[in-house]
C-alpha cells in the first residue's frame, strides 16, 4: 500500500505532462524518464525531441500476447496509441537501464530482458520484436507471446 500511494504522490509530482496536449507540457519540457499522463493513461517519456516540447511516450502498463492481440491492445488505449516500431524499441534499448531504474523505483514491471512486440511484420505470418536483454531485433512467429508496451506520440 505504501509502495501505491509513494507512486501516486510521484505522478502528482511529475504530472507536469497533464493531458500529453503541447500546450500541457512543463515550461521547461521533457526529460527522458519523466513521468506523466496522457489521457488517463501514465506513461514515461522515452524520447524527447530537440524543442523538448514532442518526442515519444510509452506506457506502464503492459501485456503478454501474440503479435495481433498485440496491436489490438495498443489500439484500445486510443487512436493515437501503436506499438513501437522496431526502430523504436532499439532506442528504448539504448535507455533501458534509465526507464528500467524508474520503474523499479515505483515498483513498475521492468523492463528487463523481455521481447517486446515492434509493429513491423517481418514476412506472411512473422513480426520482428526486440529482445531487451541484448538490443537485438528477432523475428519471430505472431504465435510467439511477447510483451507488449503502448507508444504515443507527445
Amino acid at each position: 500500500m505504501k509502495r501505491v500511494f509513494v507512486f501516486a504522490l510521484a505522478l502528482l509530482a511529475l504530472a507536469g505532462c497533464g493531458e500529453a496536449e503541447k500546450a500541457d507540457v512543463p515550461k521547461d519540457g521533457f526529460s527522458v524518464g519523466d513521468i506523466c499522463t496522457k489521457k488517463g493513461r501514465q506513461c514515461i517519456v522515452v524520447r524527447v525531441n530537440l524543442d523538448r516540447k514532442s518526442g515519444l511516450l510509452m506506457s506502464l502498463e503492459e501485456t503478454q500476447c501474440g503479435w495481433n492481440d498485440a496491436n489490438l491492445w495498443a489500439a484500445s488505449f486510443g487512436s493515437d496509441w501503436r506499438l513501437p516500431t522496431k526502430l523504436e524499441l532499439e532506442a528504448i534499448y539504448n535507455i533501458k537501464d534509465r526507464v528500467d531504474a524508474v520503474f523499479s523505483e515505483y515498483g513498475i514491471p521492468i523492463l528487463g530482458r523481455k521481447d517486446y512486440w515492434s509493429s513491423d511484420e517481418a514476412g506472411y505470418a512473422d513480426a520482428w520484436y526486440v529482445d531487451m536483454g541484448d538490443g537485438y531485433a528477432k523475428c519471430g512467429g505472431l504465435n510467439l507471446h511477447a510483451y507488449v508496451r503502448a507508444v504515443s506520440e507527445f
